[in-house]
């Protein structure tokens, strides 16, 4: 993990056992009854499927699992590997070799969604494959699962809802990352925070780390800029419509309804510009746009002017 990764607080702070994850008690719970069965040579499904909005503790759940099984952990994400090949490379061929320092694996498909938006449509039938012929339990997470399209691989896994969690579980935890980074915070402006996240711990994290700033100090006034954002697009389709909008409107209409911070959007344009733009000019329009696009965000957070996103 790089120095930047490591200075977010959603990074951090990010639960290192069963017990530290916030909310979906009964889902971990069956996901850990499937585990130990899988494990036990007992379980009926070989694969399950988490399901549930962002930053609820799906991936997280999996990441956790693996530490407290002591389990080597393969994790790709499907939006960015969506062909057969891709597939079959990562996750089949490692499903089906025991490693000689750990005999336990967790294979971990993250955001199966994004699979769906790929011209390669063998991506889906590899997954069905791979379920079949791993030797190790097989993990996806997505967002909504319920396309027809989903049926088959649904029909293959065990089904686990992960819920939105409640901003009352989420304050006590935001108000334990104040108290360890020594911030004198105002209560109201945490319960904005987590009731703006709408349930979404990971944003609601990122949001406190963008609302303090490098401060010490967290006022009822610095909060007041999240009323004019909406998370309700998943991060794969906002990146879709920025790259497909038409003019700097549409495309701001984006990142309004994104579930994404800012600084997590600009991390996640500056790996995908590479993907999406080929032509040497092209390529140095989008990284000169997105650089000063970091360039003004650093105003706003340094002069709290939230106003300027306007």
């Amino acid at each position: 993990m790089s120095t930047a990764e490591m200075l977010l607080w959603v990074n951090k702070y990010k639960p290192k056992s069963f017990d530290e994850i916030i909310g979906n008690k009964e889902a971990i719970s069956t996901f850990r009854n499937w585990l130990d069965s899988f494990f036990n040579g007992t379980s009926q499904n070989k694969a399950a499927l988490l399901w549930g909005p962002p930053g609820v503790g799906k991936t997280l759940t999996v990441e956790v699992a693996a530490i407290e099984y002591k389990a080597e952990l393969i994790q790709m994400n499907a939006s960015d590997s969506r062909s057969y090949d891709d597939v079959e490379r990562i996750a089949i061929t490692t499903s089906k070799h025991v490693g000689f320092s750990v005999s336990r694996k967790i294979i971990l498909v993250d955001e199966i969604d994004g699979i769906l938006v790929s011209e390669d449509k063998g991506g889906l039938n590899a997954l069905i494959k791979l379920i079949e012929v791993s030797k190790f339990p097989v993990v996806f997470t997505a967002n909504d699962p319920w396309d027809p399209r989903f049926k088959q691989l649904r029909d293959a896994c065990l089904m686990i809802q992960f819920n939105a969690v409640r901003s009352t579980s989420i304050i006590p935890f935001l108000e334990k990352i104040c108290r360890a980074e020594g911030i004198s915070y105002n209560r109201e402006a945490l319960k904005i925070i987590a009731e703006r996240c709408e349930g979404d711990v990971r944003s609601a994290i990122n949001d406190l780390q963008t609302c303090v700033a490098g401060r010490k100090v967290l006022k009822l006034e610095d909060v007041k800029w999240l009323a004019y954002r909406d998370r309700v697009i998943p991060a794969f389709e906002v990146l879709r419509g920025i790259f497909s909008a038409n003019t700097c409107n549409s495309a701001k209409r984006y990142t309004i309804t994104s579930d994404l911070s800012y600084d997590e959007l600009i991390q996640w344009l500056n790996e995908n510009i590479p993907i999406q733009y080929s032509e040497p000019k092209e390529l140095v329009d989008a990284f000169n746009s997105l650089s000063k696009a970091d360039v003004y965000l650093g105003r706003i957070k340094s002069s709290q002017d939230w106003s300027l996103l306007s």
